[in-house]
């Protein structure tokens, strides 16, 4: 089963560094153009005030060999380039992981990514090779395409669930090995370790009751916080 992943990228682990550093009013989008091989991704769509100033950004990208204006509307422009230096890290990344760019939008020192993986095994394979390149992600959403989004918070879960599950996730919880335990996660979320596990195990149970075809989600037990009083 596909599934689907948001992410926020900074902008010097990504493309355009020099151009979309913090503060600046340049917004970028890049076009739907899967990276093949060498060629990464060579069309975006950049808008400033005056395309004035956009020839001054493109010419100032230490990343950009060299650009064309192939089309421009207002204040926007859809412009070709020629990387300088060898391909971008995240790039390497989603090719080698079969990923495909849905939306990649650029602004005010960050960039934010979503991408479609024809499996978990090939998430799990993007992200091992993030981590090996030193890149900085942070997870805003991942879901199934398809299947509900209930409560707002996607997979049923509640949202004090979905922040444990989201910081275990981002610190590394889940790798082999584990790059933090449940002692150092519960100090984290400043909650006890046994208010963690059960806020884990009980994410888990959800996202499977919700992504495992042949599953239906079990009765919802109590928030094992509110059993125990925990001021979380």
């Amino acid at each position: 089963m596909s599934v689907i992943v948001e992410l926020t990228i900074p902008v010097e682990d990504f493309l355009l560094g020099d151009v979309l550093s913090e503060g600046s009013d340049i917004r970028i989008h890049l076009e739907h153009v899967v990276p093949i091989e060498d060629s990464g991704v060579p069309y975006f769509r950049i808008q400033d005030d005056t395309l004035e100033r956009i020839e001054e950004a493109l010419l100032d990208a230490s990343d950009i060999a060299s650009y064309e204006m192939v089309d421009t509307i207002g204040d926007e422009a859809l412009v070709r380039v020629e990387w300088a230096g060898e391909s971008d890290g995240l790039i390497n990344a989603i090719v080698a992981s079969n990923a495909a760019v849905l939306q990649a939008v650029g602004y005010n020192g960050i960039w934010d990514v979503e991408l479609r993986f024809d499996t978990h095994e090939d998430l799990t394979a993007f992200y091992h090779q993030c981590v090996e390149r030193g890149i900085s992600l942070t997870l805003k959403r991942m879901h199934n395409p398809g299947l509900p989004n209930q409560s707002g918070l996607g997979f049923s879960l509640t949202e004090r669930q979905r922040e444990t599950l989201l910081k275990a996730f981002e610190e590394g919880y889940f790798e082999i090995p584990r790059r933090m335990d449940l002692v150092e996660l519960a100090d984290v979320l400043g909650i006890s370790d046994t208010a963690v596990s059960q806020r884990l195990r009980r994410g888990i149970t959800a996202l499977l009751a919700t992504t495992l075809s042949e599953a239906t989600e079990p009765d919802r037990e109590p928030d094992a916080d509110a059993e125990s009083g925990l001021d979380t």
